[in-house]
């Protein structure tokens, strides 16, 4: 399970910055041949002692009564050549250096499985606190899961998209079991480029060069931040966050990935573990950076797994109704159970004629739970076992089973 959401994760943006698309061409002088460590300094050492000795001796010899100035001179440009031949003896080279910067790409990845449309009720104190922050909420109440992500990805203006696109094109996948591209927004330092295609790089003869140097062609339309939906329907049936990770990277080809950003409640239940998307993370040399949504906290839910009763029961015939619960994060505690009545040619939800309190016990093992009823009256009748639902309850649509038994005279 992911940390809770905190806002302070938009200081992860700064982390995320890749280089805009460009050329610079430069032109420097080396030397080829140019010694290092020790050897440059013994051959420095070297061009020094023999300056010193051609100047010692122009400026000790007096024959044919030259001058101490032409001496000098002399000495000057013997000195000269002996540098211009250890100049020749480096290789002086004129270098032509051709930098190119390659698109880089941020991935955004939104969990939409169904797990996402839960509501959260938030029972620890700061991270109702930090909810309330985000969505810009007086009071805490029941939150849905969903709404956290629309949040984030909208408020301030698209703060959070804006800052993942301020360096690097973003493409945005929702994601459950298969990730699907919903969008792929431009840098924002991109202007006249937004919607083509990139051509590859080439060489000094014009000709098309591989390898990490290529830029990589891509046919969709690259959209604003502003153009970009960002409403997410959590209907996917699983969580694979190993594959989505993996199809999203994948799909950029050789274009360089600045990180990958992943909104999820964390739940996995499909796919590798979070260890091995880890690795292959290291491996391709991107971070992943994890933004949890929804409630820490081990959920609590009880539910209705199955009921019972006889499909016909004679008039005034007693017959039982049972029901089988299970629960999460109840250990412990006692549930209520109830048992409601209608006659099926009655509209309504029928009354509730008999209940019983049950206590969870380790492991969320609840016993079965049977109430005996009679009918005076002939026909159809629809009996309905519920648990009311709990006040840190996340799902209450499965806290209550239905079933028919026809009273026959």
């Amino acid at each position: 399970m992911f940390e809770s959401l905190d806002i302070l994760t938009l200081s992860l943006i700064p982390f995320l910055v890749g280089a805009v698309t460009r050329e610079e061409e430069e032109f420097v002088t080396e030397l080829r041949d140019l010694p290092e460590g020790w050897l440059a300094v013994g051959a420095l050492a070297l061009l020094m002692a023999i300056g010193w000795a051609v100047l010692w001796m122009y400026r000790n010899e007096g024959r044919l009564g030259a001058s101490l100035r032409v001496r000098l001179g002399l000495a000057v440009l013997r000195f000269t050549v002996f540098v211009i031949l250890a100049a020749v003896l480096l290789e002086p080279v004129r270098v032509r250096i051709l930098r190119r910067w390659i698109e880089s790409y941020t991935v955004l990845l939104v969990d939409d499985s169904s797990s996402m449309d839960l509501t959260d009720r938030y029972r620890d104190a700061p991270t109702a606190q930090r909810v309330r922050n985000v969505l810009d909420a007086p009071e805490s109440e029941p939150t849905r899961r969903t709404s956290i992500v629309g949040r984030v990805l909208t408020r301030e203006d698209r703060a959070f998209l804006r800052g993942l696109a301020e360096h690097n094109r973003v493409r945005f996948y929702t994601y459950s079991d298969e990730p699907q591209l919903r969008a792929t927004i431009r840098a924002t330092r991109e202007r006249s480029t937004a919607g083509k295609a990139t051509r590859p790089a080439e060489s000094d003869d014009g000709t098309p060069q591989s390898g990490g140097e290529t830029r990589i062609a891509h046919s969709e339309a690259f959209l604003s931040v502003e153009d970009a939906a960002t409403e997410v329907t959590a209907r996917g049936p699983a969580t694979n966050i190993e594959r989505a990770v993996r199809q999203s990277v994948e799909s950029l080809g050789s274009a360089p990935v600045a990180a990958v950003v992943v909104l999820s409640d964390g739940g996995f239940n499909q796919g590798a573990s979070s260890q091995e998307t880890a690795r292959y993370a290291r491996q391709r040399r991107f971070p992943i950076h994890t933004v949890g949504i929804g409630d820490p906290a081990s959920p609590q839910n009880v539910r209705v797994t199955e009921i019972l009763a006889p499909p016909n029961a004679f008039q005034q015939d007693p017959f039982a109704v049972s029901a089988r619960l299970a629960a999460e994060g109840l250990d412990g505690r006692g549930v209520l159970v109830q048992l409601r009545e209608r006659s099926a040619s009655d509209g309504g939800t029928g009354r509730v004629v008999d209940s019983q309190s049950v206590r969870v016990g380790p492991g969320g093992a609840v016993p079965p739970v049977t109430f005996q009823r009679s009918q005076s009256r002939t026909g159809r009748f629809i009996y309905t076992i519920e648990v009311p639902p709990l006040e840190a309850e996340s799902v209450a649509d499965d806290n209550s089973r239905q079933t028919t038994v026809n009273v026959i005279d």
